[in-house]
């Protein structure tokens, strides 16, 4: 029965119609309930509604009047071309006796049903093409005629009202779940410190939140991306955080460019050359990967890392799925500043403690090294002052030897402290001149009372250097000291001064009790002591601390060789010719 014939029916179909219409918030139900009404009051044999994406492609098709098994002879489902795109293309109604009569037809394949009459109309809403509607008939039924098209018009009026509707409940909805989620994240970003922790509920939760096959996040090491920090994966998802193979194309513009950056069909993807290592899309779909959703971690202008969405399939990614990982990226990013600041909080507070603990030794040290001289020097005076006449010359020269021993040890150790200062003030002042360590280690070794014991080699080659006199030999008498203090008294001392081509190397030998390697890194430290076994030895713990600073004040370098019961043996270079 014709629509013009039974008004009653078409009346109550418009109605029904136009509240399932306005009522339902599914895009799908939408068009399938205009396009069967339709169908129903037209007595069209086949109809079909499709919406776009915002470029243009199929979003929804839905349809009617075809088996399964006709569906599956179709090569393909609508791409809209043909007469449907001339629909889209014009934004007007098309209405045909014979399809296959107009230019824009392309035909059917092969064991297509047969369709002759054709009704299209487009959904608009204001300036904004929304998608369309189309009807068939097989050759054995009548045309449409113009109420059939006054009818669809109306109906694709309405129907585009429901979409609309539809959609704004379908974004709202999508806002409401992403803010519930976002929250979520945010929380447990501010309530936890165990990075690790965070970052794996995220990325699980992103992970099933955009509904794809694998969410990671991976930070930045030295400007390039270190490994994965945290995955996510969906069942049957190869891992990529443990595969040494893996790329990260897109993650790496990612990093380049401080932006999001995304890939529909990694195949067909152009800035990814099959040629470029590194970049090979074949490498990415052997690892489960054809889509690809990345953004920044970023914190002010620096780029903490790359948070990533993979998909096993070709996915067109939305303004929502963008969305959802950049708000999650900034979240994450809060969450890696607050560990980064707790843990250099934990630093600081380890180095104050350490600070206070060095403060508390030095306090220490200066007292007894202070105390032990002092005592020495008060004792001499006093026995000089009651009992000079009754000593002896040779008691007299022993204990004015003594005085000056000790008043070198208290000399030595101001000076060092004074030195630590200037040091941490801002380094070594130098004043620099042609020396012949040579001569300078033979003065360090008359100086350091060690003459008689110390055996001096000279190699071939001229031993002049530009340095700091004063200085170096302050170096070399902490070197020659310290052999001095822990070898045995009736062993040799070696003091080796060696030309190179464009330096001067000088060595001091010992014989004492050797060094492990393990604690050798901690000889050139403050207040490091050299203890030799448990014996106490008198020292500050400064000597070869500022004897470093001062050879790499002169660009230089210092070094120790032992091995325990061997000795050691103290090194230092320096060139011929100062650094520019």
């Amino acid at each position: 029965m014709r629509i013009e014939q039974d008004p009653d029916r078409l009346l109550a179909t418009f109605l029904d119609t136009t509240l399932q219409l306005t009522g339902d918030l599914e895009v799908s139900h939408v068009l399938l309930a205009v396009v069967e009404s339709a169908m129903e009051l037209t007595e069209a044999a086949y109809g079909a509604g499709v919406t776009l994406n915002p470029d243009d492609t199929i979003e929804h098709f839905e349809y009617r009047g075809l088996t399964d098994e006709q569906v599956a002879l179709l090569p393909h489902l609508p791409e809209g071309k043909g007469l449907l795109g001339e629909v889209l293309k014009q934004r007007a109604t098309i209405r045909l006796d014979r399809l296959q009569d107009h230019p824009s037809s392309i035909g059917f394949p092969d064991d297509h049903v047969p369709m002759v009459a054709f009704l299209g109309v487009p959904l608009q809403n204001n300036d904004e093409l929304v998608g369309a509607l189309y009807l068939t008939k097989t050759p054995d039924q009548e045309p449409f005629t113009e109420s059939d098209q006054t009818f669809f018009e109306t109906m694709a009026a309405i129907a585009t009202v429901g979409i609309t509707n539809a959609r704004l409940f379908s974004a709202e909805k999508e806002r409401a779940e992403r803010s519930s989620l976002l929250a979520e994240i945010s929380s447990r970003v501010r309530h936890s410190l165990d990075v690790d922790e965070v970052l794996s509920e995220t990325v699980e939760t992103l992970g099933k939140a955009a509904d794809v096959d694998r969410c990671f996040i991976h930070l930045v090491s030295e400007g390039d991306l270190g490994q994965i920090r945290s995955e996510w994966l969906a069942a049957k998802m190869p891992s990529l955080k443990d595969d040494p193979g893996s790329v990260f194309p897109v993650s790496r513009i990612v990093v380049e460019t401080a932006t999001t950056q995304w890939s529909d069909d990694v195949m067909e993807d152009t800035r990814l050359s099959p040629e470029s290592p590194g970049n090979r899309p074949i490498d990415l779909v052997e690892r489960g990967t054809r889509a690809i959703l990345a953004a920044p971690l970023t914190w002010g202008e620096d780029i903490l890392g790359v948070v990533a969405f993979h998909s096993r399939r070709p996915r067109r990614w939305t303004d929502g799925d963008i969305a959802l990982i950049e708000a999650a990226g900034r979240e994450v990013s809060i969450a890696l500043d607050h560990a980064r600041r707790f843990s250099e909080a934990l630093e600081t507070a380890e180095r104050l403690r350490a600070l206070d603990e060095m403060r508390s030794d030095f306090v220490a040290m200066v007292s007894h090294e202070l105390r032990s001289p002092m005592t020495v020097v008060a004792g001499i005076a006093d026995i000089l002052k009651k009992r000079q006449s009754a000593l002896s010359p040779e008691q007299r020269d022993e204990l004015t030897d003594t005085l000056g021993r000790e008043a070198r040890r208290l000399t030595r150790l101001v000076s060092e402290v004074l030195d630590l200062e200037a040091i941490d003030q801002g380094g070594v002042e130098l004043q620099l001149g042609q020396v012949d360590l040579a001569s300078l280690a033979q003065e360090a070794v008359t100086d350091a009372g060690a003459a008689e014991r110390t055996d001096i080699a000279v190699e071939r080659g001229n031993s002049t250097c530009t340095a700091d006199s004063d200085r170096i030999k302050q170096v070399l008498l902490n070197l020659i000291s310290n052999a001095v203090k822990f070898s045995g008294e009736a062993t040799p001392i070696k003091v080796t001064v060696s030309p190179e081509k464009e330096t001067v190397r000088v060595s001091v030998r010992d014989g004492g009790p050797g060094i492990a390697a393990e604690d050798q890194p901690k000889l050139f430290q403050r207040f490091s002591r050299l203890d030799g076994g448990t014996e106490r030895r008198p020292g500050s713990g400064l000597g070869l601390y500022l004897s470093r600073s001062i050879i790499e004040a002169h660009g230089g370098e210092i070094w120790i060789e032992s091995e325990p019961g061997k000795g050691a043996t103290f090194s230092f270079r320096l060139r011929r010719k100062p650094r520019a």
